[in-house]
């Protein structure tokens, strides 16, 4: 596994893009922490999604969207100047750190989760904040500034 067909349509899907790859390599092989799926269960949706960055951020971040406190700790994430640690994010919206690592260690395909609470938690890919913060392209995952000047 997987089979050569299936290696070339990744590869076509893929379409040359390191960053798409990379991103998609992880959602392949994400633990299987909120949705049970095996890398073999997740193929096959993999390839029916349409290749761009968009509709692979909707694919991570859709599932999450039921856990306590996503929708703020995203946009604190996304709204941020700078990176934050765990336990900044934590510390701005007034919640335990267990929480926000909760909603974080599912979304490792997409952003960079720290093993502490102290370092900075990024974005492995800029075009995550963009779509974050354009109201078209985020849908229910906009992050609106009026978030960020509640939190400051």
């Amino acid at each position: 596994w997987p089979s050569p067909w299936d290696k070339e349509r990744l590869v076509e899907h893929i379409g040359g893009s390191y960053i798409f790859m990379t991103t998609i390599i992880k959602l392949l092989f994400a633990p299987s922490i909120k949705d049970g799926l095996t890398p073999m269960d997740r193929l096959p949706k993999i390839l029916e999604m349409k290749p761009n960055f968009d509709d692979l951020y909707r694919e991570v971040l859709e599932p999450c969207m039921h856990f306590p406190f996503f929708f703020e700790i995203l946009a604190t994430i996304a709204l941020a100047f700078e990176p934050l640690s765990i336990a900044q994010i934590a510390d701005l919206l007034d919640i335990k750190t267990f929480k926000v690592t909760n909603v974080l260690i599912n979304l490792h395909a997409i952003m960079q989760v720290p093993g502490d609470d102290w370092s900075p938690v990024t974005l492995w890919h800029t075009s995550l904040r963009d779509f974050l913060t354009s109201e078209g392209r985020g849908g229910p995952f906009f992050a609106d500034p009026k978030h960020h000047k509640m939190i400051v």
